[in-house]
Formats: structure tokens, C-alpha cells, sequence
């Protein structure tokens, strides 16, 4: 459950905040530049029409050596965590995942998810993680090594303090229009939550998500595989 009092309060000034009409990005410096933890909330997915799109890039020099994860924990409207997923990317590097496809096609509970949060977070990778469990899964996991595999303990640490992702969301605004559409690109907000929520709360509750979907398959956001890198 988002407990953090500072993820409601980001989400009232969202809300709040005047939105910009028409196919325009939001040019604005991103305020997660200090904080790993960053939020922001989704609407109308699932609902058939135009998708919404969340942004990500890290914005480490270009050529450094050392890949980052962006942990993405998706909430439904009743705080619950639905979804839970870690995607690799590299210094100056960008993702761009289909809100509908990779980040709410598969909820935990198998009720449609249409509104609710993202929090996504900031981690180091894991060089070994790969080697002794998946390759395929590039050296990231959600659940921090909750689930238990094999030198896969906590391996997690946060990012150096300062550190983080910078992430955008598209909203769409007039989503049913007959004579166009609106679009506002919005940016995720620092939540200010201590480091300890990555291990002692949206990890361990993303392995719960993750194992209680296990068999039908819910519960795992981007499980077809991460979005590939926008050179």
C-alpha cells in the first residue's frame, strides 16, 4: 500500500497543477532529480482509446560504465500494488513503455486496471544476477532478491544519494473526442520517502504480487520483455 504521505501529497499538486493542451512535452527541469523514488499516476487505460506513454531516461554521462534498473510499481485506485517489473537502462538511455501493453495488461487481481499510481525507483544493477539465474532478465528484479534465488540477496543498494531517473507520462485528456484529442505530457514528482521503503515495502510486496500471479500469469508488468532502448 502507498503509505508514504508525500506520494498523496505529490499526487494533489499533480492534479492540481494547470495542464498543457495538444501534442506538447512538458520542457520543464525534472524535480526526482535528487531522490531515486519518483510517482505519478496513470488514467483511461484500458479503456480503448489513444495510449498513454511513460518515459524514462537516465540521465548519467553518456559512456559511463554502470547500467541503473528502473523498478516500476504500478497501483491500482485502492493503493494495492497490481503490477511489478525492473527494466535495465543504460547512461543517457531511454525507455518508452506502452501504458496499456507493458505496465497494466496484467493485474494481480484480474480486474481491468484503468487509473491508479506508478512509482518507479532507481536502483543498481546486479552484475551476477544474470549469470546465476536469467540472463534474459539483465541483471534487475523488482522483488530485490525476496524471491530467494541463489546470490540474489539484497543486492539492490540504492543508487548513489542524488541519483535518479527522470520519467514523463502522457495524459490523455479528451480521450473520446470525435474531432481530435488533447495531450498533456506530465512529469513524475520525488516523493521524499526514506530508502527503506525499496526493501522493507515495495520490494517484499512486489514479490507477493508477483508469486500470487505466478500461475495465471498476473501480477508482472513488461512480462514479454523490457522495451528496447530509443537510440
Amino acid at each position: 500500500m502507498l503509505r508514504n504521505g508525500a506520494i498523496k501529497a505529490a499526487l494533489g499538486v499533480l492534479a492540481s497543477a494547470g495542464l498543457v493542451f495538444g501534442a506538447v512535452s512538458l520542457a520543464a527541469a525534472n524535480s526526482t532529480a535528487t531522490d531515486p523514488f519518483a510517482v505519478n499516476y496513470f488514467t483511461n487505460a484500458q479503456t480503448g482509446g489513444p495510449v498513454d506513454t511513460l518515459r524514462i531516461v537516465d540521465p548519467d554521462t553518456y559512456g559511463s560504465p554502470v547500467d541503473a534498473c528502473a523498478n516500476i510499481y504500478v497501483f491500482d485506485a485502492a493503493e494495492e500494488m497490481e503490477e511489478c517489473c525492473a527494466c535495465p537502462i543504460t547512461p543517457a538511455g531511454r525507455l518508452d513503455f506502452n501504458v496499456n501493453t507493458l505496465l497494466t495488461s496484467a493485474p494481480v487481481t484480474g480486474v481491468p486496471l484503468s487509473t491508479g499510481t506508478i512509482k518507479i525507483v532507481k536502483t543498481n544493477t546486479n552484475p551476477l544476477y544474470g549469470v546465476l539465474v536469467n540472463p534474459l532478465i539483465k541483471q534487475c528484479d523488482p522483488t530485490n532478491g525476496t524471491n530467494g534465488f541463489p546470490g540474489n540477496v539484497a543486492f539492490h543498494a540504492l543508487t548513489t544519494p542524488g541519483s535518479s531517473l527522470f520519467s514523463w507520462i502522457t495524459h490523455d485528456l479528451n480521450r473520446f473526442a470525435t474531432g481530435g484529442t488533447a495531450v498533456a505530457e506530465q512529469v513524475f514528482e520525488s516523493t521524499g520517502e526514506p530508502a527503506s521503503d525499496y526493501t522493507t515495502v515495495l520490494a517484499p510486496e512486489c514479490y507477493v504480487t508477483q508469486n500470487s500471479g505466478g500461475s495465471y500469469g498476473t501480477g508482472v508488468c513488461a512480462a514479454a520483455g523490457c522495451p528496447v532502448e530509443v537510440p
